[in-house]
């Protein structure tokens, strides 16, 4: 697929930044990197529409972020303490966005030739190719406990809130709201969703971190809201089987 294109480089890249912030320099990095990595994750054309660069450019952000953010918790006396919202704020509002972006647009991308009647083979190889173009957003979350937060939030809102009563309505001009409004009037996207938070919850790299005693609480609403929205309607089994599986990954961790 091309957006993995550039996926040598973006790992030279970040194993060059790991040597560099070995020697207690990660916050200086942030900072110093803080304007180029925003102008990537706010990328888009003219139309805000997403191409091969833009997702080429937001994997590559995220996995620059992530490898920042991994040595910067490796170094610090308090690992807990670094948190890229905290020293790069300016980030916080466009890295929500382009959580929403990811979930709603962006898997899209990925999951546009499909096949709903896949063999197993085939879905086995769909899911895999899903963990890789998440792979730069597990790295960030399975050391950012706050933007694991933001992440489950994201997930919730889309599915779970009611942004207006006229999905056509053209008062709505905020992009977070038409994607909001999208998302519920839109089951496959739903789906879609729902498939990337069952793929990350069966993570084993993100297995601690949703056992986490906050997160856990958190992820724990949130499947219980979702199970409720989704009941009775095409999305009922796969509420069901969130709820299922976040109670057998937290089984002894609470």
């Amino acid at each position: 697929m091309r957006a993995f294109r550039r996926d040598l480089a973006i790992i030279r890249t970040c194993n060059y930044i790991s040597l560099c912030c070995r020697v207690g320099s990660a916050k200086k990095m942030l900072s110093m990197l803080e304007p180029v990595l925003t102008s990537w994750l706010e990328d888009n054309d003219n139309n805000g529409n997403r191409t091969t660069r833009h997702l080429s450019r937001l994997r590559a952000a995220l996995s620059i972020l992530s490898s920042i953010a991994k040595d910067g918790q490796s170094i610090s006396s308090s690992p807990l303490s670094f948190c890229v919202l905290e020293i790069a704020p300016s980030m916080k509002q466009v890295l929500i966005n382009n959580i929403q972006i990811v979930l709603l647009d962006d898997i899209r991308t990925i999951t546009s030739g499909a096949d709903a009647d896949a063999t197993a083979k085939d879905k086995a190889a769909q899911n895999d190719k899903f963990i890789r173009f998440l792979s730069p957003l597990v790295a960030l979350l399975s050391c950012q406990t706050k933007i694991v937060r933001v992440f489950l939030d994201q997930v919730h809102d889309l599915i779970c809130n009611n942004v207006s009563d006229n999905d056509n309505d053209e008062s709505i001009t905020d992009d977070k709201t038409k994607r909001q409004v999208k998302a519920r009037g839109d089951n496959n996207c739903r789906r879609d969703i729902l498939k990337v938070l069952l793929l990350l919850l069966k993570h084993p790299h993100l297995t601690a971190v949703w056992r986490d005693k906050k997160i856990s609480t958190r992820l724990v609403h949130v499947a219980k809201s979702i199970e409720s929205t989704v009941a009775n309607g095409p999305l009922d089994r796969t509420g069901g089987e969130l709820r299922t599986e976040v109670s057998m990954l937290l089984i002894g961790s609470q």
